[in-house]
């Protein structure tokens, strides 16, 4: 009897010792860091989801952390947004588009930690906008557009980034210009300033949305109408005035002429009224500067409002500088005849004899006959020798002939009678 209460006193020791081992190693599993057994991302635009799938019990897991960053840029961390059965999940809402990224995760349970290989994933493109609709109402130098737009959830519709359309002319290279296509309701408009009548033209958009700009959004072609009035203008200008011309054809039944402006640059405008005959408006202007360029238009009146043709320009005729063609001399003892034979003698204002080769010459103005000139010089001494020149002025500026010189003759009285007002040459 005493030798089997022994021995079943050892048989519960050891089945008490085996238990205490098994509740030990129950512990330690217990406690035992779950696998990770997936890591997986769902990139998006501009948000990226990652989901860590473990094996084991979740409630070992104390502390994890995601990480995602741009490759080369730097790291962004968060921790999980959801944890529900043996996943854990995480949203990052400001990745950039169209760019690789690098994520992982590190997990723990207060004793030790793990952290995931590195993986990547690209983040989506933006949802490139797109035309709806274009249409285009052209007139002779304007052009009216009206948009729509489709797939705008990333468009930009702020400055500097607001929808433009560029347009060129056909056969050019280069575009003519930019306009900004302004929110209007559910449509965008914008007008085409400066446009060419009867002329071919191009237009595509721009769009903007993120940080990038279309590209491929179709083309669309429109013609410029007729001009609504065209004025053929002319001038036939002269030395100190112009006549001026307009022929014009027009489909305004309220058109009015006014008559014509002209200017020479950095001067006031002068304006001067006609009355049309028929098409035509015909004037002369008067009181112009010689050899001057002057800016011309006509002006008339449409829709109660004063309109002018585009400019163009004349330049009056240069007045001539009449030029000395023969000089001659017939001398007497104490006198001379002198003469002269001008050129474009139309042009004359002032002409004369400058008698004498000194500072004391005197300047005589004479009358000229169909450009003939002549004086006689008197009180001029015997034997001596004198010279004189033509001088000759347009109104704008003096020309001076050579110089003519010539000797008195002999006396041929006796006596020798005195000359008081003679001029002798030094």
């Amino acid at each position: 009897m005493r030798k089997f209460t022994c021995n079943f006193k050892w048989i519960i020791l050891l089945l008490m010792t085996a238990l205490s081992l098994c509740c030990k190693k129950e512990d330690k599993e217990d406690k035992a860091l779950p696998r990770l057994i997936s890591l997986e991302a769902a990139p998006g635009i501009t948000a990226a989801t990652i989901k860590a799938t473990f094996e084991g019990n979740m409630k070992n897991i104390t502390e994890a952390e995601f990480m995602v960053r741009e490759v080369g840029r730097d790291s962004q961390y968060r921790k999980p947004d959801e944890i529900s059965g043996n996943t854990m999940r995480v949203t990052f809402n400001n990745i950039s588009p169209m760019c690789r990224h690098e994520y992982t995760i590190t997990y723990g349970n207060g004793i030790r930690s793990e952290t995931a290989r590195p993986k990547y994933f690209d983040a989506l493109e933006y949802t490139k906008p797109r035309v709806g609709s274009m249409k285009i109402t052209p007139d002779a130098y304007e052009a009216y557009v009206e948009a729509t737009f489709e797939d705008t959830e990333y468009m930009d519709f702020e400055a500097p980034h607001e929808p433009e359309i560029k347009f060129w002319a056909d056969g050019r290279e280069h575009y003519a210009g930019f306009g900004i296509l302004k929110k209007d309701g559910d449509v965008f408009r914008c007008t085409i300033p400066d446009l060419t009548p009867e002329t071919r033209y191009f237009v595509t958009a721009r769009i903007y949305y993120g940080d990038h700009l279309t590209t491929d959004t179709g083309r669309w072609i429109f013609n410029t109408l007729p001009p609504p009035l065209t004025a053929e203008i002319s001038a036939e200008p002269s030395y100190e005035s112009a006549k001026l011309s307009a022929t014009v054809s027009t489909i305004w039944d309220d058109y009015q002429p006014c008559g014509f402006i002209y200017y020479m640059y950095g001067n006031p405008k002068d304006t001067v009224k006609v009355v049309p005959e028929n098409n035509l408006l015909e004037c002369v202007v008067t009181s112009l500067k010689p050899n001057r360029r002057y800016e011309y238009s006509m002006f008339y009146t449409h829709d109660g409002k004063t309109m002018t043709t585009e400019e163009d320009s004349f330049t009056t005729l240069k007045i001539p500088m009449p030029e000395v063609i023969s000089l001659e001399v017939t001398p007497s003892s104490n006198s001379a005849l002198l003469s002269a034979d001008i050129q474009n003698a139309e042009f004359i204002k002032k002409v004369g004899f400058r008698l004498g080769y000194t500072s004391s010459s005197e300047d005589v103005y004479v009358e000229h006959e169909n450009g003939r000139i002549t004086y006689l010089w008197e009180n001029l001494e015997p034997e001596t020798e004198y010279g004189f020149q033509v001088l000759i002025n347009n109104g704008y500026g003096y020309s001076y002939s050579e110089w003519k010189s010539f000797t008195t003759k002999a006396d041929e009285t006796a006596p020798e009678k005195e000359q008081s007002h003679s001029k002798k040459s030094q």
